[in-house]
């Protein structure tokens, strides 16, 4: 079956622990060896900094987040984030038969992911998000 609830989630925590991977320079092929936590200690034993799993996804959410208000100063907007139209109107074959993407699930489920990042339906991050991620000096007037 298609699997839609929770999917726009899991990219999320997916975003956040490859962008994690990438700020800690960890090499994405053995990220899944250890949990985050352990990671946070091993950038603590090189830095005497005192991060855990939590504060490692809050400096990738910050990342993304700048990342996103950089895309936006360049004009890339939610439009840019949309799947090319043939996965919504080309079949490919799949384990239970023939699929396409649902268009309107993609939408849902393209808002629920921009939301679970402290962003806006169309990919702004909000005021509330910059404010907590220490980035107030970017809200907009």
């Amino acid at each position: 079956g298609n699997r839609i609830e929770g999917t726009a989630l899991i990219a999320k925590n997916a975003a956040l622990t490859n962008t994690t991977y990438d700020i800690i320079g960890v090499c994405a092929y053995n990220g899944f060896s250890l949990s985050l936590d352990e990671f946070a200690s091993l950038v603590n034993a090189v830095t005497g900094l005192e991060h855990n799993s939590g504060t490692l996804e809050t400096i990738a959410q910050r990342t993304l987040t700048l990342e996103r208000l950089f895309n936006i100063l360049c004009g890339v907007t939610d439009k840019d984030d949309w799947l090319p139209e043939r996965f919504f109107s080309e079949t490919i074959e799949a384990k239970d038969g023939p699929a396409k993407c649902d268009r309107l699930a993609f939408g849902t489920m393209h808002k629920t992911f921009y939301n679970s990042l402290g962003w806006d339906d169309n990919g702004i991050p909000t005021d509330e998000t910059l404010i907590k991620l220490g980035l107030k000096a970017f809200i907009r007037d």
